[in-house]
């Protein structure tokens, strides 16, 4: 549920706030797409370069462990978003960095502990489940994430699956 909707998450509401954040600043639409897309870009070139660190953290240590450490450093970009005013400045890199950390930790770490634990007889049928709650869950947090950036503002979804991610722990 949590694992799958980080990246929809990431793409969908990081990219809005920083273009409604360029907009705000007076800078043209096209600019401004670009500066959104640019923050999605940083998470996403972070997450690329922190996968092989994870996955040799995920190696050795015991799974269901792994997993709250992957979770915890989730949780902790998710909840770090209130902190952060202007996505577009220097000082919220960090925690653009740590978004896209916590992304891809959440689902490498969900996806390791459902190869590595899951007995073979059930193995596709827990896949199966997982893909499908999933979906659940990029539905559901792009439903009320929207419901609250516009409502709350644009650190709001951030905040509701960082407290999920939370819950997991």
């Amino acid at each position: 549920f949590i694992a799958r909707s980080d990246l929809v998450l990431l793409g969908t509401y990081l990219t809005l706030w920083g273009f409604n954040t360029a907009l705000e600043q007076g800078v043209a639409t096209t600019a401004a797409t670009a500066a959104g897309s640019g923050l999605f870009a940083k998470a996403s070139g972070a997450a690329l370069a922190w996968l092989g660190v994870v996955g040799l953290l995920i190696d050795r240590l015991n799974r269901v462990t792994a997993v709250m450490l992957c979770m915890g450093i989730a949780a902790l970009g998710y909840l770090g978003t209130m902190l952060v005013d202007d996505p577009l400045s220097t000082a919220a890199l960090t925690l653009i960095i740590l978004l896209g950390m916590g992304q891809i930790s959440a689902f490498a770490g969900a996806h390791t502990l459902i190869a590595k634990e899951a007995v073979d007889a059930t193995r596709r049928s827990v896949i199966g489940m997982f893909n499908a709650f999933g979906a659940v869950g990029i539905l559901v947090s792009t439903f009320v994430g929207g419901i609250l950036f516009d409502r709350v503002g644009p650190h709001a979804p951030f905040v509701f699956v960082g407290v999920l991610t939370l819950g997991l722990i």
